[in-house]
């Protein structure tokens, strides 16, 4: 019966590059939420590339110079690549049922959306001071009976997990609520703007700055480049807190106005 076929559905199109760009620009939220977006892409990325290079010397420590080394090498760096997917996977479930609920339902949202970046600028403060002095930290390995490449693996390791898990179970929910006092233009075409613009910004903006100060020093070591990049990762982290507290006035007056309306 053609009174009861329904017209098919059209797909939503996602705004350009240029098209996104404008609509950020213009509006302060999107702006905001995009740099939380793009922070975190960005202090992330500068700190899992010196992880994963710590992780790549312990590798070759472990393996020493024996027959094939670099195919045991490469093994041995994915079998603990493959267990730090499934500690991520289990402390992000365990975390997100017995905290990260109990944080999003009994605190404010200012309160909640700052934890993801004060655990990065906590977490990544320490690795990176670590990193850039260790052979200050000599002496005390020595005693903890480990080398520095070791220490440096494991600290990356579990600082990295918690960092993720807590985006997982904080940043993701508190980023999507910052969309509850905007317009339905930029909760929809905005939101796809911001995906656009920072989610790309987010990903390459840390490679990008790691690319250029390699050139700039003309290394491939990455830590030879650690205290720059420590820098870069504080200013930005820093942002992504004034972001939060940017935008924390409206979202608390729009989540209020809803709670009255619902009682």
């Amino acid at each position: 019966d053609p009174e009861e076929t329904k017209a098919p559905k059209k797909k939503k199109e996602k705004p350009g590059l240029v098209e996104s760009f404008k609509m950020i620009v213009q509006s302060k939220e999107l702006m905001l939420i995009a740099t939380l977006i793009m922070a975190y892409g960005v202090t992330i990325n500068l700190m899992e590339v010196q992880w994963k290079h710590q992780l790549g010397v312990y590798c070759k420590e472990a393996i020493g110079n024996v027959e094939n080394a670099k195919d045991l090498v490469k093994a041995l760096y994915n079998s603990k690549m493959g267990l730090f997917s499934t500690i991520n996977g289990l402390f992000a479930i365990l975390f997100g049922l017995f905290i990260g609920s109990q944080i999003l339902r009994k605190t404010s949202w200012s309160f909640a959306a700052v934890i993801t970046p004060l655990t990065i600028l906590i977490g990544g403060g320490l690795f990176f001071m670590f990193i850039i002095s260790q052979e200050l930290m000599a002496p005390v390995l020595h005693m903890l009976n480990t080398n520095a490449a070791t220490a440096a693996a494991v600290l990356g390791f579990f600082i990295v997990v918690i960092a993720k898990s807590v985006k997982y179970t904080l940043f993701d929910p508190t980023k999507e609520m910052a969309y509850i006092p905007l317009s339905d233009e930029e909760k929809t075409k905005g939101k796809a703007a911001v995906d656009v613009i920072g989610g790309r910004a987010g990903k390459a903006g840390g490679a990008a700055v790691q690319t250029w100060l390699l050139m700039a020093f003309a290394t491939k070591d990455v830590v030879a480049i650690a205290p720059i990049a420590f820098g870069t990762f504080c200013i930005v982290a820093i942002a992504w807190v004034y972001a939060v507290k940017a935008l924390s006035g409206r979202v608390a007056a729009a989540t209020e106005k809803r709670s009255a309306e619902s009682a």
